[in-house]
């Protein structure tokens, strides 16, 4: 079957076996069937696509895997789902998790990176396509380099950025020391980080115009690397500064890298007394009626090197062209 020939269709990067899955989604095109599904009708459920930056990202330094889409392609992604989709907001998300069919898609992007605001904000407003941007808060408070950009910057071997992911938090910054050291770079300046977050006046204007908000931590650490205590400052510290900045409590959150491992039950109960309704994962799936935990909400990653035929395909089946 075509869904189990790769982890997910939609994901960090591409396999042989995504390959495959690209020609399927490139057939459907060519044989009619896409749009022969497109007009039979729907699914039940929600399809959740994570984007991070919009740009291209040879024009960067930094790391390159966390672009989305470049910008004219965002666009042709955004005029397909304001087309074949319904595109739906935070608040529609309980309804969308119940039995009756459609197209249900949310949106959403993680971090808070300045493109989000620059590139992304205009076309979805222009498309009247809402989207939800989870804010690590720490970064506009204190725009630096996340570590997974300083290890970019760095020139860091491959496997750096899984090897710290694997890491207890106390150990991050001596191992970003040793890689410093290890390349020659040292460690990225302060001014590292420089324009390359939204600001606060960035995002109350895109709160004003219908974008919503919800949590991602204050320095993006893996949760489940965290003692209770330190998951704590790091999961309410973030709705303070959402109501601080923005005068809105966080009904949502979504884990720093998302993957099973990265956080567990502890983080989910954290979640919950800051009064979350709704957190997202990042393991790729979608969330299908009666097997979605409204706190570890399955979304599909999309990448630079998605084509447009495979997010027809998402979001046409999304039984075979995003899931495990």
């Amino acid at each position: 079957m075509i869904g189990r020939l790769a982890p997910y269709v939609i994901g960090p990067a591409p396999t042989r076996s995504a390959a495959r899955q690209a020609r399927a989604a490139t057939a459907l095109r060519l044989t009619g069937l896409g749009a022969a599904l497109r007009r039979a009708g729907a699914w039940r459920g929600l399809l959740v696509l994570n984007y991070h930056r919009i740009g291209d990202p040879a024009s960067s330094a930094l790391d390159g895997t966390m672009f989305s889409a470049t910008a004219e392609g965002f666009e042709r992604h955004v005029e397909h789902l304001a087309r074949g989709c319904d595109v739906i907001g935070l608040n529609d998300v309980p309804a969308a998790l119940g039995t009756r069919r459609g197209r249900r898609v949310l949106v959403t992007f993680d971090d808070g990176y300045r493109d989000n605001f620059e590139l992304a904000f205009p076309v979805l407003r222009a498309a009247g396509v809402p989207a939800a941007f989870f804010l690590a808060t720490g970064f506009l408070d204190r725009p630096g380099l996340s570590w997974w950009d300083e290890l970019a910057w760095m020139g860091a071997p491959p496997g750096a950025v899984a090897a710290y992911k694997r890491l207890p938090t106390s150990d991050g910054d001596a191992f970003l020391d040793r890689m410093g050291e290890r390349t020659g770079r040292g460690r990225a300046g302060a001014d590292a980080g420089a324009g390359l977050w939204m600001t606060w006046a960035m995002a109350r204007e895109m709160r004003d115009a219908g974008m919503a908000f919800g949590g991602h931590t204050v320095s993006h650490p893996v949760l489940a690397r965290l003692p209770a205590d330190r998951q704590a400052e790091e999961i309410r510290g973030c709705a303070e500064r959402l109501a601080g900045e923005l005068g809105i409590a966080m009904h949502a959150f979504s884990y720093p890298v998302g993957s099973p491992d990265a956080f567990n039950e502890t983080t989910k109960a954290l979640v919950r007394e800051t009064g979350c309704q709704l957190a997202f994962a990042f393991a790729g799936g979608y969330a299908r009626p009666g097997r979605a935990d409204p706190l570890a909400i399955p979304r599909t990653a999309v990448g630079t090197w998605l084509s447009i035929d495979e997010l027809r395909g998402a979001t046409v089946l999304p039984q075979l062209f995003a899931r495990w």
